[in-house]
């Protein structure tokens, strides 16, 4: 997340805009929208729709060049704790660019987009190859399309999964998805019988879709299995809390 998104800070006595956002601003105008700085990092917030071009002239362009990018990130905001000029539900889409080897030039180009559905941006993937697979993760994870991605399939998560999971609004035990998971458990059954034979546990997956009742249990599969004493919760691992012998 941005944490210093006043605009105030753009202006002001002294305060001498840095060379890439002139250099931007003189192409695109108004299309720039800010511009600021984080723990050393240049931040600039530009209108989606000049994303590519706007990549493309640094890379090309301007000295030094920015011919690295490092990372392209999102961020969902759904509530009004957001800081201005943030209007939730909204998109943070974050490009993080390098001059390499020039030292100390990291930049940060930010772009805001409402959360509506069918949301979409320009795909960078002809500018940076690289984008490829980070605007695959953004559109699994996130829901955002990204117009010209020559893939924009699932990374992570199955093809049919109806759900993106970094979403401010997804449970955190994850949604109740019955059919999603009688299909699932279905298609692995397929595969097991033509591919997998004898790996992968196969008798919990035959046992599972002879007795799946709407969705997936956990105290099922340990039952099936021949499992013994009870199905106990691990607790919060991650703040060592209860932590039992058995599963």
């Amino acid at each position: 997340m941005i944490d210093s998104v006043n605009a105030a800070s753009t202006a002001g006595p002294g305060n001498i805009p840095p060379a890439e956002f002139d250099f931007l601003k003189q192409k695109f105008a108004d299309r720039i929208v800010r511009y600021d700085r984080f723990r050393g990092d240049l931040l600039i917030e530009v209108l989606p729709d000049v994303i590519p071009d706007a990549l493309r002239d640094l890379r090309d362009l301007f000295d030094p060049s920015y011919n690295y990018l490092s990372y392209i990130t999102a961020d969902h905001w759904i509530e009004n704790t957001t800081p201005p000029p943030l209007k939730p539900p909204a998109f943070e889409l974050v490009y993080g660019l390098q001059a390499i080897p020039s030292l100390g030039t990291r930049l940060r180009l930010v772009v805001i987009i409402p959360d509506t559905p069918g949301i979409s941006v320009p795909s960078v993937t002809e500018i940076y190859p690289a984008a490829d697979w980070h605007e695959r993760e953004i559109f699994d994870l996130f829901g955002i399309k990204f117009d010209g991605h020559p893939n924009l399939t699932r990374i992570l998560t199955p093809e049919t999964y109806p759900e993106h999971p970094l979403r401010r609004d997804f449970p955190h035990g994850g949604p109740e998805l019955m059919e999603f998971q009688d299909r699932l458990v279905a298609q692995w059954n397929v595969a097991e019988e033509r591919d997998y034979s004898g790996k992968f546990g196969d008798p919990w997956i035959s046992k599972i879709l002879e007795q799946q009742k709407g969705r997936i249990s956990l105290k099922r599969i340990w039952d099936n299995a021949g499992g013994s004493g009870e199905l106990e919760s691990p607790g919060d691992v991650a703040h060592d809390e209860h932590k039992p012998d058995k599963l």
